[in-house]
């Protein structure tokens, strides 16, 4: 049976970007250069092929507010509840996680012992509504 948890992701490290992800602008003149002639994404400095400006190709470059931590919830076992908050993230962020810290903020020994009020699916009183639920899926 899954259950919400709370996990808190800290310290985490991400991985570095897939330069071709990006539009890549000259600092000086604005001109597109991922369509320049013979642009490669990871060359390290482009030469603006308008305005003959030396840019920076390289992951300094991309402004992105990603986190250093976040918590997440998510709908699963216990056993599983970090892999999914970590996939979640990289699915929320396009990026994947290098290495991080991890906590179940809401990890008390009587969380999967708790019976439900109701059904999920019909509302019914639980464990009755096995035998009429139309949905309950053993």
């Amino acid at each position: 049976m899954s259950f919400e948890w709370e996990v808190r992701i800290y310290n985490i490290e991400w991985d570095s970007p897939d330069l071709s992800n990006y539009d890549w602008y000259c600092d000086s003149c604005n001109a597109f250069l991922n369509n320049q002639d013979g642009f490669d994404f990871d060359c390290g400095t482009w030469e603006c092929t308008e305005c003959g400006y030396e840019n920076d190709i390289d992951d300094y470059n991309i402004r992105e507010d990603l986190p250093s931590d976040e918590d997440v919830t998510v709908y699963c076992d216990h056993d599983s509840a970090i892999d999914e908050a970590v996939a979640e993230l990289e699915r929320r962020y396009h990026r994947g996680i290098y290495s991080f810290g991890a906590e179940i903020l809401n990890d008390d020994e009587d969380n999967e012992d708790d019976i439900p009020e109701g059904c999920v699916a019909c509302g019914g009183p639980y464990p009755s509504c096995k035998i009429s639920c139309p949905l309950f899926d053993d």
